[in-house]
């Protein structure tokens, strides 16, 4: 199978960035500053095969999306709605109550809160849902993208086309980088046009909840063309190691014009002290949240099923967390473990979670010769619960681990994340697990690794703050 490869520490990534922007204010672009994009070139190591339009003659651009326009049969209708005050953008990820409905992991404590006539609970990207969304940016894309030029357009491609090349002057990059370049504007670009086409039909909107920043700049800009407040959620892992967060002060002159949020929600006061090692956020910009995503509390009548038969063929059960492009590295570690436990005769069975948003089937990667790897997406914080340890490469999951009291939560020291992982021991969050070193063998002589007050990660949510906000509209 086609696997997506990270060849490069994330630290050496972010370094390579930082050496480039020590002029920030060649990346200003118009009434915005395109220092993100780049970045994301910077970071990315495989392009989209995405087509560029951005570079062509106006008129021929008119005449392409003319065409694609004559092979759209059934085009996107959008009621206008004026009592719409609020922007939710969410994703795909979604809980399976135990009544069998599916809810918004993100936001489906935050709409409890809120008029949901007053919410247009919108989902930003193009991976399947089961939660009922008001509008879906797949359904508007191929539309709104090919729409006619107009004024906006021409401006801002005029200078996305001054300021690339004002950078390719200044900054040596080689064509793989370039190209990249080149498409994270384009889709930029489109994207930006069918937002801003799709928010005219809500003139009220004062207030957007998103995340993340990163990779979102189209709609950012969207909504900040039209004044509208933008607060990023925290959605996950947050380090100095990021090549997204805790930016050098080189982004201080134009970090105001960089698409980041007007302000950011934490989870806890860790959070909040990671971030303001940063130079994006002032730390009047942040307010502690707490830990708002929904979880289905109670157990379903399959999962205890489903534990129960696996607890009557393993004396234990290893719980391990997937993350997005990592799969086969993950792999690597589980099929060592696998064939180390079979050696010395020791009953395990690992429970693996794919990330949600996860390109690659890491079952593919796995050599389930003994029968117990079990690859499920039951919640992870029921998961949590009755795992005898925990263990990742790099993941928030090693954070919300503390959530659940697990008591043996070990860090996978791959090489290519050593710089990750070897913070989170630093810090207590996790112990360090070799690639070649079986976690069995470590936790068997050990009652329990726990040290830290979660607390200090994760608090209850105060909606009050939220409430407060809203009370402004």
């Amino acid at each position: 199978m086609s696997v997506t490869k990270i060849s490069e520490k994330f630290t050496e990534k972010k370094a390579k960035f930082n050496s480039y922007i020590d002029n920030p204010q060649l990346f200003d672009c118009y009434d915005f500053n395109i220092i993100k994009l780049f970045q994301y070139a910077i970071f990315r190591e495989e392009g989209f095969r995405a087509r560029l339009f951005w570079k062509l003659p106006y008129f021929l651009i008119n005449f392409i999306f003319f065409l694609k326009r004559l092979k759209i049969k059934n085009k996107p209708i959008i009621t206008r709605n004026e009592k719409i005050k609020i922007f939710i953008g969410d994703c795909e990820r979604s809980i399976e109550t135990i009544q069998k409905e599916y809810k918004s992991r993100y936001y489906e404590n935050i709409l409890n809160q809120l008029n949901r006539k007053q919410v247009l609970f919108f989902k930003t990207n193009t991976l399947p849902s089961k939660v009922q969304h008001d509008l879906n940016f797949e359904d508007f894309y191929q539309c709104y993208s090919f729409l006619p030029l107009n004024e906006d357009d021409k401006i801002l491609l005029r200078e996305l086309r001054k300021t690339y090349s004002n950078i390719l002057k200044q900054i040596k990059l080689d064509n793989h980088k370039i190209k990249l370049f080149e498409e994270i504007i384009e889709i930029f670009w489109r994207e930006y046009r069918t937002y801003r086409e799709i928010l005219k039909n809500f003139p009220n909107i004062q207030l957007a909840f998103v995340f993340p920043h990163y990779q979102k700049e189209s709609l950012l800009y969207a909504l900040r063309k039209r004044k509208i407040k933008i607060i990023e959620l925290q959605h996950g892992l947050i380090a100095e190691e990021d090549m997204f967060y805790v930016y050098d002060k080189k982004i201080i002159p134009v970090r105001h014009k960089a698409l980041f949020a007007d302000e950011i929600w934490l989870y806890g006061e860790y959070w909040k002290s990671v971030l303001s090692r940063g130079y994006e956020y002032d730390t009047n910009q942040m307010k502690i949240f707490g830990y708002y995503l929904f979880y289905e509390k109670n157990f379903s009548t399959e999962f205890i099923d489903y534990i129960a038969t696996i607890k009557s063929k393993f004396s234990k059960i290893l719980f391990a967390t997937a993350q997005k492009n990592l799969e086969h590295h993950l792999a690597d570690y589980i099929n060592f473990l696998v064939d180390d436990a079979h050696s010395k005769k020791q009953s395990i069975a690992i429970i693996i979670k794919p990330h949600p948003s996860a390109t690659q089937d890491i079952s593919k990667f796995i050599n389930n010769r003994n029968n117990n790897v079990f690859i499920t997406n039951y919640p992870t914080e029921w998961l949590f619960q009755i795992c005898d340890a925990h263990f990742s490469i790099y993941s928030t999951t090693l954070f919300d681990a503390l959530l659940f009291g697990v008591k043996h939560n070990y860090a996978i020291n791959h090489p290519l994340f050593s710089d990750y992982v070897e913070s989170i021991v630093k810090k207590g969050v996790a112990k360090e697990l070799s690639m070649n070193e079986n976690i069995l063998d470590k936790i068997q002589n050990s009652q329990s690794d726990l040290t830290l007050n979660a607390n200090y990660f994760y608090t209850e949510p105060n909606y009050e703050i939220l409430k407060n906000e809203i009370a402004t509209l």
